[in-house]
């Protein structure tokens, strides 16, 4: 990409222009963690979940000037949760507590934790099943309109066992509860 900057000059109505021509670095994966206290469960039900401090990367550049936003996703589903087959994950500007597009701070961090991962709460009888769905992560530059660029895709599943175990996990961050496990609020 080439740039052209106008710089005022030291003699009056003489601007110097410069060419340059440099890199643009886009966002290229998504990175979550767990953060203290970040664990959700309901005892009695086959459920598990965790809010996840979101990072963009790569870190060697600073994406404050973007906008950065999961889009929908397919849910394919099995088992215990074959009712969910076929549904789509929502965009976050569908969602009234995430409110859409977030821009990074300057160290790349979404200043707020956004991403809720959790199961449905699950009752009894309890039996093997699989939920996942791909999420695309995308970002665009403030003022834009649309769905901007696709950056990563980030899966996000749920497995149940007999027991009523169940195991959520996205982009291989993963929380676990039994169904008698206490409960624990985020």
């Amino acid at each position: 990409m080439e740039v052209i900057a106008t710089f005022p000059s030291f003699s009056p109505g003489n601007p110097v222009q410069l060419k340059r021509k440099f890199k643009v670095i886009e966002p290229s994966s998504v990175k979550l963690e767990i953060p203290p206290l970040g664990e959700y469960h309901v005892q009695g039900y086959c459920h598990a979940g965790f809010h996840a401090r979101v990072l963009i990367e790569p870190t060697t550049v600073s994406f404050y000037a973007a906008e950065i936003s999961e889009l929908e996703g397919p849910v394919t589903a099995t088992g215990y949760y074959a009712s969910l087959n076929g549904m789509t994950h929502k965009r976050w500007s569908n969602q009234p507590t995430v409110g859409g597009w977030l821009q990074p701070s300057f160290d790349n961090r979404l200043s707020v934790v956004v991403d809720h991962v959790s199961s449905t709460l699950g009752t009894t009888p309890f039996s093997p099943g699989n939920f996942s769905c791909p999420i695309p992560w995308h970002f665009r530059i403030p003022g834009e309109t649309g769905d901007g660029k696709k950056f990563d895709t980030l899966t996000q599943t749920y497995d149940a066992t007999q027991t009523g175990r169940c195991t959520v996990s996205k982009d291989g961050v993963t929380k676990s509860f039994d169904v008698n496990d206490p409960s624990v609020s985020w």
